[in-house]
């Protein structure tokens, strides 16, 4: 591709990133995620670190005198370094696995190198908190752990009754082998491979099943009866997804059937629609939303992708873009001159047209039917689905509304299809392109430089002309319900 040459913006200490989300757009699903199922994101997958974590910070309450954070910190990259070998170490003895561990690549480096003993490591991570930085908040959301308390001069985070009960049941995991005797208070002399083999075998990743702190494990992602809305939520989602899974238990699991079941198959508006559980349908109809919001969002980007190939091009004002662009759209007798309304009868599309559709947006070519056209139809299937349903609760409602103006709700998107729904559909898209794609992507990219002092901007405007700087292309939120599968995996649920 042909990048233009002429003015760049001039050279400054902000720090270029290409970054994610730079419409502004893709936390709103990220929110919705995190209401249906609290506690697990897409970096914490594995369900043996909450026990691990607790009984880290237990020990270390329960036997170290220097209680400082200083102290807390190294003695915890080390308490992880023997825990990452000895995950190796089980999985090397063919029994355990390593998937999602934490500080692998070093770990598995030094397993290879060393033959006989395992040397105190700090640097498999850079954070000073180890993998416990991305454990550390998730573990208060299921109240394992809470805040320090700093007008005391406590300034670890310290256990709920609940994470000590689950620090003790690790414990008594291990309390007999030899690493817990003899050897996890060293921290400087190298560590027999034979012990952390001995370890891994009690309290690996993969070593949940038939240990103690199995089943306090399972209260805690799967709160059946819970009166709170975070865990009873949690709760029915997990619940959901064994729900599907047990449908087609030979399936390999990918982000696109997950769409089909939720999208299409588990709701009143699914081309195969089937009746869902009752206990289901909050969370299925939360989790259609969060498809749809996904959907939204993946097109978007589509024709926000399309504009900067054309930037790349050619300097462009942003009415000479808005004009080429309909210009290409006219030359495929596409009827951009018809009101909006002309198109309800497509609606809603097939499910394998739509699947198509979006398979076709990442494309390099520039096909304005591909990367434009297709994805305005997605994008107005997402409001046919969503318009006057009558099952919506208030979470759902509140949904909609999630991102309000600034970050393209579902809601703003209704309102604007109706207000355009009698004009001209080119009159819709010229208002996309100014409105939710080049206005949004200065603002957000001058809110990152105000707030992160990164530098995100994809264009610059100078002297009425687009300068381009860098493509994006579309892609779909991180699908956290990979890790609750592989968290429901490890408690032997699936």
């Amino acid at each position: 591709m042909t990048f233009i040459s002429g003015p760049r913006l001039t050279t400054s200490n902000l720090n270029t990133i290409q970054g994610e989300d730079h419409l502004g757009i893709k936390n709103v699903a990220i929110i919705m995620a995190d209401t249906l199922q609290a506690g697990i994101t897409s970096i914490t997958p594995r369900a043996r670190y909450w026990a691990f974590f607790s009984w880290v910070l237990h020990d270390f309450i329960q036997t170290q005198s220097d209680k400082s954070l200083k102290n807390f910190k190294n003695y915890l990259k080390t308490q992880e370094w023997f825990y990452i070998v000895a995950n190796i170490a089980d999985m090397k003895n063919k029994s355990g696995t390593i998937n999602q561990l934490v500080g692998v690549t070093k770990g598995l480096e030094v397993w290879e190198k060393e033959k006989t003993e395992i040397p105190v490591c700090h640097e498999y991570l850079k954070n000073s908190f180890g993998g416990f930085n991305i454990y550390r908040n998730v573990m208060k959301i299921l109240g394992v752990t809470k805040d320090g308390d700093m007008e005391k001069g406590v300034q670890v985070d310290r256990l709920t009754p609940v994470g000590k009960k689950l620090a003790e049941l690790f414990q008594k995991n291990i309390e007999n082998t030899r690493f817990f005797k003899e050897w996890r208070h060293n921290f400087n002399d190298p560590i027999p491979k034979d012990v952390l083999i001995e370890y891994g075998t009690k309290a690996g990743l993969s070593r949940l099943q038939h240990s103690y702190d199995l089943d306090i494990l399972r209260k805690l992602f799967l709160p059946e009866g819970s009166d709170g809305e975070t865990e009873r939520l949690r709760f029915e989602s997990l619940s959901y997804y064994q729900y599907i899974t047990n449908i087609n238990q030979n399936k390999n699991f990918t982000h696109g059937l997950w769409r089909y079941y939720m999208y299409d198959v588990f709701s009143i508006k699914g081309e195969e629609k089937r009746k869902i559980p009752s206990q289901y349908q909050v969370v299925a109809l939360g989790w259609e939303l969060y498809q749809g919001r996904q959907l939204f969002t993946y097109s978007l980007e589509s024709i926000w992708s399309f504009i900067l190939d054309i930037l790349s091009l050619k300097l462009l004002s942003i009415k000479q873009l808005v004009d080429l662009i309909l210009k290409e759209l006219n030359k495929e007798s596409l009827p951009i001159d018809k009101p909006l309304s002309s198109l309800q009868d497509l609606f809603p599309l097939k499910r394998k047209r739509r699947e198509l559709f979006l398979s076709k947006m990442v494309n390099d070519n520039l096909n304005v039917i591909e990367r434009v056209w297709n994805p305005l139809l997605v994008l107005l299937e997402v409001y046919y689905r969503f318009r006057n349903r009558h099952d919506l609760k208030q979470i759902h409602i509140q949904f909609k509304e999630l991102g309000e103006v600034n970050h393209l709700s579902l809601k703003r998107w209704e309102d604007d299809i109706k207000n355009y729904w009698n004009q001209p559909i080119k009159e819709l898209i010229q208002y996309i392109i100014k409105s939710y794609i080049l206005q949004q992507h200065a603002q957000v990219a001058l809110n990152k430089v105000l707030s992160t002092g990164n530098d995100t901007y994809h264009f610059v405007e100078n002297n009425g002309k687009l300068h381009f700087l860098k493509n994006n292309k579309p892609s779909y939120n991180v699908f956290r319900v990979n890790q609750a599968m592989t968290i429901l995996e490890d408690l032997g649920e699936i």
